[in-house]
């Protein structure tokens, strides 16, 4: 899922900044929730500007907003970096503890068979604008700028993998043939579910939330 979408930019973000947690472990969220920041990169490769990003900001605990912008500010990207003079968002999940070791019971997992097709929404605010499609074995991600395609394998009800296919993306082309492992360990009330992820070109993990918002 960036673009896969939660991968990809971790694959790509990572490489830099090996310092910055991309998600922690709390008591005090139901699922999973956000901080966000914009940040800026001058042409020396450093971080330049933070701003936290309000409306794509969930998780309303001031002292992790601040470690988060104090853990920004330490970021030295490569001399070569694509985004040196830009700016993005950033953000930080902050997961359920629960979430850590908890994996779907199998009888649990016929829950899951609502999400082999369909339309979804990521449910992380940095990725509300991209659309996900699922039909029989493809996967489509669709945002403004571009379209992902994916091979869409179930290795069980509440497993899958998603094989890269196809970009319009020029600097994502090279992910062709990768592929991306999902599991889903939630089923929410709100035909959302909760997926650990991780992928054959990154040694990151990490975890997400996907809305289903049409049959």
């Amino acid at each position: 899922m960036r673009y896969f979408i939660l991968i990809v930019l971790l694959a790509c973000f990572s490489k830099s900044t090996a310092q910055v947690q991309r998600f922690y472990f709390v008591d005090d969220v139901e699922s999973i929730a956000y901080i966000t920041m914009n940040i800026c990169v001058d042409t020396d490769a450093k971080v330049s500007n933070i701003k936290l990003v309000e409306d794509k900001t969930t998780y309303a605990n001031d002292t992790f907003i601040e470690y988060i912008r104090t853990k920004l500010q330490t970021v030295q990207f490569k001399e070569n970096s694509d985004l040196k003079n830009t700016c993005f968002d950033v953000s930080v999940r902050f997961i359920n503890r629960k979430y850590k070791e908890k994996k779907l019971k199998e009888d649990d997992c016929s829950a899951c068979e609502k999400f082999k097709e369909g339309e979804f929404r990521y449910g992380a605010e940095e990725f509300k604008d991209i659309k996900v499609v699922r039909k029989r074995n493809i996967q489509k991600e669709i945002r403004k700028d571009n379209v992902s395609v994916f091979k869409i394998t179930w290795v069980s009800n509440c497993s899958y993998i998603l094989t890269y296919k196809k970009t319009s993306h020029p600097k994502r082309k090279h992910l062709v043939d990768d592929e991306i492992y999902v599991e889903i360990i939630d089923v929410l009330n709100d035909d959302s579910y909760v997926c650990k992820i991780t992928a054959s070109f990154t040694s990151g993990i990490d975890y997400g939330i996907f809305k289903k918002i049409k049959e």
